[in-house]
């Protein structure tokens, strides 16, 4: 054999070896991925057994959903009408909600600065809160509702988060009168929101006054209530650049 052909051998060898090398790599990546992935979703199920939106089957994006009784779904007549769902759903989000009821800034146990340490395991793509209608207003829920965002932010530095306005569902008042319990906490957390460069979805009075986006509870949205705050916040996600992927 020349030398020339025995260059050619070791050539041949070498692209062999690079090519089971890069099939070698390729398989545990995607070993590492699926045992990656998995793990969220068994984390997800132990915490919520009515997870609506289904595992994507290939770049998955998660959307984290915390707050309070109404994220959870209160007021809908299944899970797969309240708002978290319609948009993890219009996104192709896998969709994550671990809001508890009665949790609020201040207010529940936990609360949401108490579950702080329970977000980063889910990995989300991008986050929303919701919460506030159980708190009241006094100088630990003003407290808090900083700390919560600042927290928030540290704990995801990159992540998109989307913060929904308390929401009122009584009438509203003519004239309005100074700022009370309640606007004082929208306040609150709209400055907290922005200052964790959040994108504020402002839908304060959207429930007030308007028996039909109510429940037979008169405090939590109807379907109809669930399905205008997952427009206002699919509307807000477009004006900031997030649109959701054509059918």
């Amino acid at each position: 054999m020349s030398e020339i052909q025995r260059e050619r051998a070791r050539s041949r060898r070498r692209a062999i070896l690079v090519a089971v090398g890069i099939v070698a790599v390729l398989a545990v990546a995607g070993l590492i991925f699926k045992n990656y992935w998995d793990a969220r979703v068994r984390a997800a199920y132990q915490h919520s057994t009515d997870v609506y939106t289904p595992k994507p089957l290939a770049n998955p994006k998660v959307a984290l959903f915390i707050g309070d009784g109404m994220v959870q779904g209160n007021g809908a007549t299944s899970t797969a009408k309240r708002f978290s769902s319609i948009v993890a759903n219009t996104y192709g989000w896998f969709e994550i909600n671990v809001a508890t009821g009665g949790a609020g800034y201040f207010a529940g146990n936990p609360n949401l600065v108490d579950q702080m340490a329970t977000f980063k395991k889910y990995k989300p793509s991008i986050i929303f809160v919701s919460a506030g209608r159980a708190d009241g207003w006094s100088a630990d829920v003003q407290i808090n509702v900083a700390k919560f965002y600042r927290e928030l932010r540290v704990l995801f530095k990159k992540t998109r988060i989307v913060v929904v306005s308390p929401l009122n569902n009584q009438p509203i008042a003519t004239p309005p009168p100074t700022p009370g319990p309640f606007e004082l906490l929208q306040n609150a957390v709209r400055g907290a929101a922005y200052s964790a460069n959040a994108v504020y979805v402002p839908v304060e009075n959207l429930l007030a006054s308007n028996p039909r986006l109510l429940s037979t509870d008169n405090y939590n949205p109807s379907d109809d209530g669930h399905k205008a705050i997952a427009q206002a916040i699919i509307s807000a996600l477009k004006n900031n650049g997030i649109r959701p992927p054509k059918s």
